[in-house]
């Protein structure tokens, strides 16, 4: 079944222990204001503790704020049937 997003930002809530790509480094170079977030080869990371933030720091009414160059994790997002249920409600 293919997922239609709905927009709700529930995935985008939460802990979210991942780690960036090489293609999503390789994106952000340019992009100081995203590295500032990637610390101990994982993203998203509180610049000034250096803790995981309890939601993407990108997220702003419900729309990714770097869409055209999000990691792909969040692309990929949910690429498990599982998780497809618990964060959008799919059957």
């Amino acid at each position: 079944m293919e997922h239609i997003c709905k927009k709700c930002g529930k995935c985008c809530h939460g802990t979210i222990y991942s780690v960036p790509t090489d293609g999503d480094l390789l994106n952000w170079k340019d992009h100081p204001e995203i590295l500032k977030f990637v610390k101990n080869g994982h993203f998203w990371m509180d610049p000034l503790t250096g803790k995981m933030l309890e939601s993407c720091p990108w997220l702003e009414n419900n729309l990714c704020k770097i869409h055209e160059i999000k990691p792909e994790y969040c692309s990929n997002f949910p690429a498990f049937e599982g998780l497809r249920k618990k964060y959008c409600g799919d059957d």
